[in-house]
Formats: C-alpha cells, structure tokens, sequence
C-alpha cells in the first residue's frame, strides 16, 4: 500500500498484538520507505477466531461497522480488508447494503476461506447462508470487490464462479525478500538437507509424508538430513516416535531461528495436497522462493503456475514415490551446475513478489473505481 500510493496517508487497523507485529517488520525491512507519520497504526477491537459460525456474527457485525464508519468518517478513498471470516463476509455485505460504506469501495483480500468453495455443504440448514459458495455466488454490493492472491486462483475461481469472476482480481502475493543473497554451493553440500517448511499437520499439509520420506531414506542415505523449518501445529495423525527429522519444534519459531533453518537446507520438499492449493496461496512455497531454495513439489496449480512463469525452480512430481525417488537421485548425485542455475532463476523470477512489483498492479487494478475526494 505505501508503495503503491506514496504521497497518501494509511491508516493501518487491527488486533494490538498484529498491529504491533506487522509495525515492526515493517519498519525493520522497510526503513527509508515512509517519511514518519505518514502511516497510522490503529488497535482495533477484532473478534477472536472461535467461536466461529453464528455465534461470533454479533461481533463481526460491530468490528465491520466501525471499520465502515472510520472509512467515510475519516474520508478515505477505499477500505482493504486484508481477511475477512465468513461471518465478517456476510457483515461486511449485509452491512454496506444499509449503505454504511457511503459509496466508497471496499476490497476483501481472499485467503484460505475459497477453498471451502469446493467443500461439503453444512449439515445444519441454518449455516448455508455462511458456505463460501453462497457468499461469493450471490450478487454484491456495486463497490465490493474481491482480491485474490495468484493468477491461478483467478483462473480457477473463473470456472467454479464464473457469473461472478467480474468482481474478482488478482496480485501476487507480496513478499519482503532479504537483502543479501544466500551463497550457491559449488559442490555437493555436505549433507544434502530437505526442509520442509511452514506449520506442520498431517492435512492439507502432508508433513505426514515427509516423516515418511525422512525415515525411509535415511536408512540407505545415514549422512542426509531431514529438517523442519517450521514448527509442529497439531499432531493429530502425525508419528513422531521415531521421526528423523531434525529441529521438531512445537512452539512458533524466531524470524531469525526461521531463517537459520532455512539457509541450512539445500531443498524444500511439499507434499500439500493439490486440490487445497486451486484456490489457495502457499506461503511455505514463497517462504522457499524467499531464501533461494530450489523445491521438490508434489504438482498443484499454484506452483505449478509459477513453475511455467519463472522457470526451472526446482521439480513438480505426481506422486510421493515420485519425490521420494527424486531426493534418493539427488542425495547418490547431486546437480550442482542445475542446482546453480535454479537458484538463479529463483533470485530473478521472484521479483513479481516485491512490494513494489505488487504495488504497480494494485493501484491498476484500483484506481479506476476511485473517486478523486479524499
């Protein structure tokens, strides 16, 4: 948002401890990019996430209708609602309907809530008006509009929601790289190391998967090196009696213990399951891109999307015994002069991801459906 309207105030609300969080990333990556006072960080008063459904709807309602109200009472151009649950969604329609919104356009930028478009229908009839495909099917308000995060979702989303595609629009998902670039080993790095990176379940996740590779090479391969960048969420499904993945861990982790783990690793592995990632971003494959790992993927059409626009990035499999055939190949030979050169096309392909290349395509995307009255 700063970079894509420099001159212009932002007001930037949420829960204290995100706000506090998101104030401080952003003044440690970004330092010179704001003179000071040009962003204002407001504690808003955000619903915690159970309990879900119907219960929590009273207090969306309220947490939407102040942020509708701060944006006319405060004359800005346009409010983004960086996520929205669906309870918040049917406030947020319900709300600008009664025309608290004054007119001005509002944007909800669209997570992990689309994916449920494909999923079952509620057992109980009075949570159907909350399905996502009765939320997004259903006609908006002429100024709400919908952001999603990658062309493959918008390309998806266009088949499962086409009568209403138009209110729809995509960006990459930004991302705020480091500064130095990591070092390309001239050699066999000594070990080989897979990293699984992000949170850990058994589902959509597959971390299941990847205890099952660790164990099953390391019997033929003891110098490899299985390492979790991340930590474990829920262990539900999940063996970890006799795991041989290094750095379990069952807490957050530091950025800076995050990125250690990260460097260390010579590959991401994701085994997530590709029918989730039609109409959901992977922050773990751009956490992978972030630090120049090249990736054995199970195929899904997000990486697979970035695979075709960036290159060779690394591998996209069909099967676990394909990526685990694959990591034994790698760990008996290693490709340095291929391994090179995915790094590089990384390094070079993840510019889309930069604030500032988001930046260009957000206010195109915007700024013709914004008044010029502040």
């Amino acid at each position: 948002m700063a970079a894509a309207w420099p001159d212009d105030r932002i007001v930037f609300s949420g829960e204290a401890e995100h706000v506090a969080l998101v104030r401080a990333e952003f003044l440690e990556r970004t330092p010179e990019a704001r003179p000071g006072g040009q962003i204002e960080w407001r504690v808003a008063d955000v619903p915690p996430l159970q309990p879900s459904g119907w219960p929590r709807f009273r207090a969306d309602w309220r947490c939407h209708q102040q942020a509708l109200q701060d944006l006319v009472s405060s004359r800005a151009r346009f409010l983004l609602l960086c996520s929205a649950s669906q309870t918040g969604l049917l406030a947020t329609k319900l709300l600008m309907q009664k025309k608290h919104h004054a007119g001005r356009p509002v944007w909800i930028l669209m997570h992990a809530m689309l994916s449920l478009i494909r999923g079952r229908w509620p057992r109980r009839l009075w949570n159907v008006p909350m399905h996502p495909r009765i939320l997004l099917g259903t006609r908006d308000p002429a100024e709400l509009r919908y952001l999603v995060l990658g062309p493959s979702i918008h390309a998806e989303l266009a088949r499962s929601l086409p009568q209403r595609i138009s209110q729809f629009d995509w960006i990459h998902a930004p991302y705020v790289f480091a500064a130095r670039h990591p070092e390309i080993p001239a050699e066999a790095p000594d070990p080989i190391c897979f990293g699984y990176f992000g949170v850990s379940i058994a589902r959509p996740k597959g971390f299941g998967s990847f205890l099952r590779m660790a164990a099953e090479l390391h019997r033929a391969h003891p110098r490899s090196r299985f390492s979790h960048v991340g930590f474990v969420l829920d262990r539900r499904g999940l063996d970890l009696r006799h795991a041989r993945v290094a750095d379990l861990s069952f807490e957050p982790l530091t950025t800076a213990e995050y990125r250690r783990r990260a460097l260390a690793a010579t590959y991401a592995v994701a085994f997530t399951d590709p029918d989730h990632y039609r109409l959901t971003a992977s922050a773990s494959f751009l956490d992978a891109l972030g630090h120049a790992r090249p990736g054995l993927y199970l195929r899904n059409p997000y990486v697979e999307h970035y695979f075709q626009q960036i290159g060779d990035i690394g591998y996209l499999c069909n099967s676990y015994d394909e990526i685990r055939d694959l990591a034994a190949q790698l760990l008996e030979r290693f490709p340095s002069e291929r391994y090179r050169r995915q790094v590089e096309n990384i390094l070079d392909g993840r510019e889309c991801f930069r604030p500032e290349a988001v930046a260009r395509r957000l206010r195109m995307i915007m700024e013709p459906h914004l008044s010029r009255e502040g």
